[in-house]
């Protein structure tokens, strides 16, 4: 019995447990231009490691963190004010325009810097993906600006989604292509009848 029980608190110790009331995995990336403007909630570009809302020639679309638990790559003292803390994975509030139901896909709204714009599911296109950024958790029917719980990071059912769409339609295409050529070798054996006969 004391062996269990030393087992078991052995095992009630192992690793850390870290408790917090922010939602974020964050690294502090340089901006691209160290004067652009970029706030929490912001969509940015990432262009060989440096951060910008210009989302031109993007390497990958991020959001700035809010809060975050966890804070990485922090560069020299005294010079965080080079970058901003970009959220890699988690809950973050992002700023969006119109209207969000919770599950849609929040992607880069190219028309308006820093914003993004919800996407329902059966919605989404191919080229869309380029700009994904994560899945709402909220819902607002409010078509003005707002900040909105967004998961990133974490959710690969977008690309699993892509790549089933992807696959249903190339069997469609195979069973088109078997259809017309069983229909072209029946007009091949109409106009030749003696060819199938033999």
């Amino acid at each position: 019995i004391a062996g269990f029980t030393e087992m078991a608190d052995a095992y009630n110790n192992v690793g850390v447990e870290y408790a917090s009331g922010h939602g974020d995995y964050a690294e502090w990336l340089e901006r691209e231009d160290p004067n652009e403007i970029i706030n929490a909630g912001d969509i940015v570009s990432v262009k060989a490691g440096k951060v910008t809302k210009n989302l031109a020639g993007a390497e990958q679309i991020m959001v700035v963190s809010y809060r975050p638990m966890v804070l990485g790559n922090m560069p020299a003292e005294g010079q965080e004010y080079l970058g901003n803390k970009i959220a890699f994975k988690g809950q973050v509030p992002v700023k969006i325009t119109g209207p969000v139901n919770s599950g849609d896909y929040i992607i880069a709204d190219l028309a308006i810097p820093g914003f993004a714009k919800a996407i329902h599911p059966t919605k989404m296109t191919a080229d869309l993906y380029t700009y994904y950024i994560g899945r709402s958790w909220v819902s607002n029917p409010e078509q003005g600006p707002k900040l909105v719980n967004t998961l990133v990071g974490s959710d690969q059912s977008a690309f699993i989604a892509i790549v089933e769409k992807a696959e249903a339609e190339i069997s469609d295409i195979d069973l088109r292509v078997t259809v017309l050529e069983q229909q072209l070798e029946k007009i091949r054996a109409a106009k030749n009848p003696k060819a199938k006969k033999k």
